[in-house]
């Protein structure tokens, strides 16, 4: 079998594809739609400076953000929504509350794209945890307090929101004695609920709390809490339907204290925490899983370099219950960005240096996991002359990528990022830079490379065609935008995808391959293999063969005429003889006719001469009695 290197027939597209080929083909190698774009940003009031951005996404890549801003008398809650394909939109203050500064925002979206926001806002003597909601197509609504024990102050809230739209908020609270960890539920047509004390030990303060929540709504959130001579981590479970369970001490370590703890959950329910904690030389980094059904296993430290302290771990989850936890850590010169990977079924790994850069310090990482596992980690990292923003991408299989500057404006150091990504891939990174005179919020998005072929099929004509026809129609389907090309030469495609070309064909197996090739350069193929059949050589092979039988009809219609001539011969003969007979017979006859006469006229004479008539000599006598 041979591959033949076919030409089309498509004589239409030979010039009015040139330019649009050449501008389809030019971004084939790399996809120019991919990575960071341009740092943008995301408020416009200059009252004052806005800092400690939170950003998150829904399942479409939508974004909500909030931070609190001074407006030369107090600082207040405000947010801006991202809307892919549109962009940021206007900043809008969502509490009205003067009484007191707003600080400490938070925020969550579910996967329509509503959100739920929390703070803490000093009403002249204390603090209270606020709250407003934000719904697609209705904009915010009215600021609400969601707990009213006046006590003592609260902070330190944190909020995370379920698939459906129903939340969980956690934060911290003084009893005049010490701090708790209280929380409210938020049910979407119902509100939120009654505030409720989520641990009941009263040996000392607890604090700063974190909340993560699963695809049923159920919830698990850790705090950092005094047994009187050191901190320890604690856990709470939510279940729907019965409420928080009982506070459980999830690490036993008790050589040296423990700080802020993070906590994130899979679909499923399963939970991974991290904390750093002080071993009486430095701080390490540590972990422990809990599963449903069975409850929290055994912490486990997860960061082996005693070069000097890791601090300020962050974690994210996948779908699968997989894991990334990043943090910063001293090598003695600097602080760099560090971070390891759990697998369900074989636990954590070694960790790994995710920044090479050493002109300065690097801290306070953030990380996003989507939905396969791939990460965005951010940071910001002094150039020694300010500090800027970085970012790497872990991507599964792979590992880390190279570190990233998202933002190139020096006017001013940009502190502090957050980072969340949507199910795809797609992240939005926010953080607040300084300007020369305040503080501003910024942003960028990163768009997750496609990697994925464009669609392609090739319904005509059918694979294993055999035809005599030197052309043939080919056919079927791919993305609009796509670059197509059969056998090396460019096709035109439509705007719903369907393209149609006529291919001539050369005798023998002519195999037919269509290549997609789409803006980020991956490519998809199809082929069939035609067979084309030259009826002409048969033809004449048929004519040949009819001529030879042709020309075996005449032999044998010669050599039956000359049968037919020697049977005419014969007949010819035979008629003469049959001729002959008969004339013979009729003298036979005639003789016969001569001879009875002459013999009936003799025995005339006979009778006559005896006196007996005729007839009575032939009576013969009478019998004898």
């Amino acid at each position: 079998m041979r591959a033949i290197s076919t030409y089309t027939l498509c004589a239409a597209i030979i010039g009015s594809l040139l330019l649009a080929s050449a501008a389809s083909v030019s971004g084939l190698e790399d996809d120019v739609n991919s990575g960071w774009g341009v740092a943008t940003l995301v408020e416009i009031d200059n009252t004052g400076g806005a800092s400690n951005p939170q950003v998150a996404v829904d399942g479409s890549g939508n974004a909500i953000a909030v931070w609190y801003q001074d407006d030369g008398t107090r600082n207040n809650i405000w947010s801006n929504r991202y809307v892919v394909g549109t962009g940021w939109g206007a900043a809008t203050l969502i509490e009205t509350d003067n009484s007191g500064d707003a600080y400490n925002s938070q925020v969550g979206v579910d996967g329509s794209g509503d959100a739920i926001a929390v703070w803490q806002q000093d009403d002249g003597l204390r603090y209270s945890i606020w709250s407003n909601r934000y719904v697609v197509g209705a904009g915010w609504g009215i600021a609400t307090l969601i707990e009213t024990d006046n006590t003592g102050g609260a902070s330190s809230p944190q909020v995370a929101i379920g698939g459906s739209g129903d939340a969980i908020a956690v934060w911290s609270q003084y009893d005049g004695t010490r701090s708790n960890i209280w929380s409210n539920r938020y049910v979407v047509g119902a509100g939120w609920g009654i505030a409720t004390l989520i641990e009941t030990d009263n040996t000392g303060d607890a604090y700063l709390p974190q909340v993560a929540i699963d695809g049923s709504g159920d919830a698990i959130a850790v705090w950092y809490q005094s047994d009187g001579t050191r901190y320890n981590v604690w856990s709470n479970r939510y279940v729907i339907g019965t409420g928080w369970g009982i506070a459980t001490l999830i690490e036993t370590d008790n050589t040296g204290g423990v700080s802020s703890p993070q906590v994130a959950v899979d679909g499923s329910g399963n939970a991974i925490a991290v904390w750093y904690q002080y071993d009486g030389t430095r701080s390490n980094i540590w972990s422990n899983r809990y599963v449903v059904g069975t409850g929290w296993g055994i912490a486990t430290l997860i960061e082996t370099d005693n070069s000097g302290t890791a601090v300020y771990p962050q974690v994210a989850v996948d779908g699968s219950g997989n894991a990334i936890a990043v943090w910063y850590q001293d090598d003695g010169l600097r602080d760099n960005i560090w971070s390891n990977r759990y697998v369900v079924g074989t636990g954590w790994g070694i960790a790994t240096l995710i920044e090479t850069d050493n002109l300065g310090d690097a801290a306070r990482p953030q990380v996003a996991v989507d939905g396969s596992g791939n990460a965005i980690a951010v940071w910001h990292q002094f150039d020694g002359a300010l500090y800027n923003i970085w970012s790497s991408r872990y991507v599964v299989g792979i590992g880390w990528e190279t570190a990233k500057s998202l933002e190139t404006g020096n006017s001013g150091g940009a502190v502090y990022p957050q980072v969340a990504v949507d199910g795809s891939g797609n992240a939005i990174a926010v953080w607040y830079q300084w300007d020369g005179t305040r503080s501003d919020i910024w942003s960028n998005r990163y768009v997750k490379p496609d990697t994925t072929p464009p669609s392609l099929s090739l319904d005509r004509p059918s694979d294993g065609l055999t035809t005599e026809t030197p052309v043939v129609t080919v056919s079927g389907t791919t993305e609009s935008d796509a670059a197509l090309s059969i056998n090396g030469i460019l096709v035109a495609v439509e705007i719903d995808g369907s393209y149609s070309c006529t291919i001539a064909l050369v005798e023998g197996i002519n195999t037919i391959a269509a290549t997609a090739t789409d803006a980020s350069g991956n490519s998809a193929t199809a082929s069939v293999s035609v067979t084309h059949i030259n009826p002409v050589p048969g033809l004449e092979d048929e004519l040949v063969a009819v001529q030879d039988e042709l020309n075996a009809t005449q032999d044998d219609l010669d050599a039956t005429d000359e049968e037919l001539r020697s049977t005419s011969d014969d007949l010819d003969d035979v008629r003469s003889q049959n001729l002959m007979l008969m004339a013979v017979l009729a003298v036979f006859a005639i003789l016969a006719v001569v001879m009875s006469v002459m013999f009936f006229s003799l025995r005339k004479k006979i009778a006559d001469m005896s006196g007996k008539s005729v007839e009575e000599e032939e009576t013969p006598p009478p019998p004898q009695g």
